[in-house]
């Protein structure tokens, strides 16, 4: 479903990503493990355009994602939950959910289904959903973040630290969305601070260090992996 080749990207004249490759398959939970600093957030801003690639490959469903403005790549299926949420904190929670289906990905009966599922896995959304989003606590606003993301209808989510600066409670309900999101066949490309429970959820994952690959297997083998319980799951 998204295939990276040899990819470099960065921010001006900075090369953050050396050649990394990687690829996540159909129904797929992907996990992302790295320090702060090692590219992890600058590979998904390249995947949804909002970086251009030095050079390199990204497919996506086939597709070549080089050129593709943001709003095409998100049209084509592909959203985007950024670190720091990103939500318009001067409009609405209904606002904010309104603008994730203002792609045309999805038709207007597709919309109300999307809305209900966003409900379902996050009711306090739509108990707040004429609150301004600044008046929402770090959790909630997370909660709309991903919820918005599900408004497009995609049929793959990338999801950068989504517990980032979360009570316990709340990265629990995070994670279950990523589970239930699995269970439905989503793939997903997840970065998260909690390795071990984003290991948990996960079929596979890469070690980034300094721009690079330098590690990838299965979860399970992530997890037994000495090298990595010491350096990314501080066990």
């Amino acid at each position: 479903m998204l295939e990276i080749s040899n990819l470099h990207s960065g921010y001006g004249s900075m090369t953050i990503l050396h050649g990394v490759s990687l690829n996540v398959a159909p129904g797929e939970v992907v996990c992302l493990l790295g320090a702060n600093g090692a590219g992890k957030s600058t590979l998904l801003r390249t995947i949804s355009g909002l970086l251009p690639m030095k050079s390199g490959r990204i497919h996506f469903n086939g597709q070549s994602l080089e050129k593709h403005s943001t709003e095409k790549i998100v049209r084509m299926g592909l959203a985007h939950v950024p670190e720091g949420r990103e939500i318009f904190g001067g409009l609405t929670v209904d606002q904010n959910l309104r603008l994730g289906a203002y792609s045309g990905r999805l038709n207007s009966s597709q919309i109300r289904q999307a809305r209900e599922q966003a409900f379902a896995y996050f009711p306090v959304v739509e108990r707040k959903l004429q609150s301004k989003a600044s008046a929402l606590s770090g959790g909630e606003q997370q909660m709309v973040a991903m919820a918005r993301a599900l408004m497009s209808g995609p049929s793959m989510l990338l999801l950068d630290e989504p517990s980032l600066g979360l009570a316990p409670k709340m990265i629990q309900t995070v994670l279950d969305v990523v589970a239930s999101l699995k269970q439905l066949g989503v793939p997903i490309l997840l970065v998260e601070q909690n390795a071990t429970a984003a290991l948990a959820v996960a079929d596979r994952g890469y070690v980034i260090e300094h721009g690079r690959v330098v590690a990838d297997a299965s979860a399970a083998q992530l997890l037994a992996d000495d090298t990595v319980r010491r350096n990314y799951l501080g066990l």
